[in-house]
């Protein structure tokens, strides 16, 4: 478990109210200490830490009502693609390809982040799904990192 802090700008919606935008940046830490071995985790001797940043143009559609005080039922469904970045060192054991080479870590820079958004609203309270994050092509190796959250809460209109 580690911090995360993210913001967002408000929703922007289109005339119809169906469609609409808004942008959200994520600054986090990482430190991973175990590796997926086939269907396990296990902790293998390495470890590999950094911090990453991201901000990603949200586009989504909204399904039932625009979201009020209203007890309503408002689902919103959205995915991004942004700018991302990546600061990593440590090492690991390549598992995944067989071989179990020791590989050392030491990669940092910009690349593309994604995100996927489901939200709920029923009146002024709200359910959230997010994942996302971003990722760093360096010739045959991706670094990626993703967060994932469920979130609950009590919406303010202003």
């Amino acid at each position: 478990l580690t911090y995360l802090i993210r913001a967002g700008s408000p929703y922007k919606l289109s005339e119809n109210k169906k469609w609409g935008y808004y942008f959200e940046t994520g600054f986090s830490q990482f430190s991973m200490s175990k590796q997926n071995v086939g269907d396990e985790e296990k902790s293998l001797g390495t470890s590999v830490k950094g911090h990453y940043w991201y901000v990603t143009p949200i586009g989504f559609y909204i399904f039932g009502p625009v979201p009020s005080y209203k007890k309503e039922i408002s689902l919103l469904a959205g995915i991004g693609v942004g700018a991302g970045y990546i600061d990593a060192k440590g090492d690991m054991i390549l598992t995944e390809d067989g071989s179990n080479e020791f590989h050392k870590v030491n990669q940092k820079g910009f690349d593309l982040a994604i995100t996927v958004l489901f939200e709920a609203h029923y009146g002024k309270w709200m359910s959230r799904i997010y994942g996302g994050g971003p990722f760093l092509d360096v010739g045959l190796e991706t670094y990626s990192v993703f967060e994932f959250t469920w979130d609950f809460g009590y919406t303010f209109l202003f």
